[in-house]
């Protein structure tokens, strides 16, 4: 397993635990899926990835062992999930490429409690209509889930007559090129999905979408953005601003950027906002892995981009913090997805490489916010409380520190419930059971503390809340010491 190093610039946490193993397939090239979906209904998500094989989550993020549900010869490339046949659980959608001759779409029973039934078949076609991604709805407004798939000539869907059987093909539109990935998504507000469909191998690497017109009938081709040989990768659909429609967010590998197009209703789109410019990447997702209640960005990068996961916070106002690290595996990453798996409210990050190893990694943003002011020190600047490193008590690679300090001694100190009380020239944020850990001296502004959770006079256990705050001297000034702000963690496994 790789573990994570210390960020360069310290944030409130570091974010993410250890990559952490899920499945390997040795020996295995695999341009596939994954996806965090509750598979055996019991309120947790595992995880799917296009193998096709599932991982148990059994409870708070801890796995069972992998178990395949399909192996056939032919190359798997995209994994979905819904309720195929209306029995109330979801059932995995997947297919395979026509390397070894004909394409097949199927949807595997899922029979509850973990037991999947025989593959049923969706399509069969020659081999020429290679099918790149498929996308799951209720395109005719009848109850039941359909599919959308994108062939090699165009994007055309199937429509679910009941209990999981499937119709003939019905096009949605002709394509020239390769069309790479959809999305199913009212965009224009009507109540009907309408089909998102990115189509990077088509010239000027259109962006579009589809307004689906009822009846399993669509309009004709709505262009969000074109850029010649931009390399578009990834569209996912979200409300990025909050203001109740639906945008879009890309990555665009040639133009090295991460956008997102507003939607400013009915439809219609603005010019790209830029997420993340010079980065290389293969696939992008959203969530909300710090727990503040808007969606950040995650990309997954190839080799030949470095390697490796990241994400970008959401600021607000359709603005991004820069890039942060979540795995600098260095690896080939070809997909990645959020999704909360330890359900501690923050989305957590599974990744897949092009050589079948399933990883994630476990976000610790949503276990660890700051509160309190400080007032400025003889400095002119307030100190401010930071940790680096995990909130995990088994990775005990907790890193306290505090910045905005005159040289001198200080030291932190923690305790259990919040208040604010006058404390020398500042406040004391802390309310009861105070400890205090070693003194240390400030160089360069900065002062830290390797925190040994297990090794205190209190230790500090698995599923507590302790605050933490820094007491310094401020000779000179007022009652000659202040304190900086304060920062409260709720300590996972």
């Amino acid at each position: 397993m790789t573990c994570l190093g210390v960020l360069a610039s310290p944030v409130v946490a570091q974010g993410f635990g250890p990559d952490e193993l899920l499945l390997d397939f040795p020996g295995q090239f695999s341009l596939a899926d994954v996806l965090s979906v509750d598979l055996d209904m019991d309120g947790d998500l595992d995880v799917l990835t296009a193998h096709v094989a599932w991982v148990q989550n059994l409870g708070g993020g801890v796995f069972d062992a992998p178990e395949v549900l399909l192996a056939p010869p032919e190359s798997l490339i995209w994994v979905r999930a819904a309720d195929m046949d209306g029995d109330g659980d979801l059932d995995p959608v997947t297919g395979w490429s026509s390397f070894a001759g004909g394409t097949r779409g199927v949807w595997i029973d899922n029979l509850g409690g973990g037991a999947f039934g025989a593959p049923q078949s969706i399509w069969d076609t020659p081999s020429n209509l290679d099918t790149y991604d498929v996308a799951l709805g209720d395109v005719d407004q009848d109850g039941d889930v359909d599919v959308v798939a994108i062939r090699g000539l165009d994007i055309a869907w199937y429509e679910n007559l009941g209990g999981g059987a499937f119709g003939p093909v019905e096009t949605i539109a002709p394509v020239n090129g390769v069309v790479g990935k959809v999305q199913l998504a009212d965009l224009d507000g009507d109540g009907r999905p309408d089909v998102i469909a990115a189509r990077p191998n088509a010239g000027d690497d259109p962006l579009s979408w589809y307004p689906n017109l009822g009846n399993g009938v669509f309009g004709p081709e709505q262009l969000i953005w074109a850029e010649l040989f931009s390399g578009l990768r990834s569209p996912r659909v979200l409300d990025m601003d909050g203001d109740q429609d639906l945008d879009v967010l890309v990555g665009y590998q040639g133009r090295e950027t991460i956008d997102w197009f507003e939607n400013l209703g009915g439809g219609s789109f603005g010019p790209p906002r830029t997420v993340a410019s010079s980065i290389i990447m293969s696939s992008v997702d959203h969530g909300d892995v710090d727990g503040d209640g808007d969606p950040d960005v995650v990309a997954g990068k190839p080799s030949f981009g470095g390697g490796g996961v990241v994400w970008f916070e959401n600021v607000g106002g359709g603005s991004f913090g820069p890039e942060q690290s979540i795995s600098a595996a260095g690896v080939n990453v070809w997909s990645v997805e959020a999704g909360d798996l330890d359900g501690d409210g923050a989305a957590d990050v599974t990744w897949n490489t092009i050589t079948s190893v399933v990883t994630w990694n476990r976000s610790l943003l949503g276990s660890a916010a700051l509160y309190c002011s400080a007032p400025p020190n003889s400095t002119g600047a307030a100190s401010d409380i930071s940790i680096q490193g995990s909130t995990s008590i088994g990775s005990d690679d907790l890193l306290l520190r505090a910045s905005g300090l005159p040289q001198g001694a200080g030291l932190f100190f923690y305790g259990q419930g919040q208040t604010l009380l006058p404390f020398g020239n500042g406040l004391r944020c802390i309310g009861t059971s105070i400890r205090r850990l070693p003194v240390v001296t400030s160089m360069g502004g900065v002062a830290s503390h390797a925190l040994d959770a297990t090794n205190l006079a209190q230790p500090i256990l698995a599923g507590e809340t302790w605050s933490f705050q820094y007491w310094y001297r401020d000779a000179g000034v007022g009652a000659g010491f202040n304190a900086s702000n304060a920062i409260e963690i709720t300590f996972l496994p």
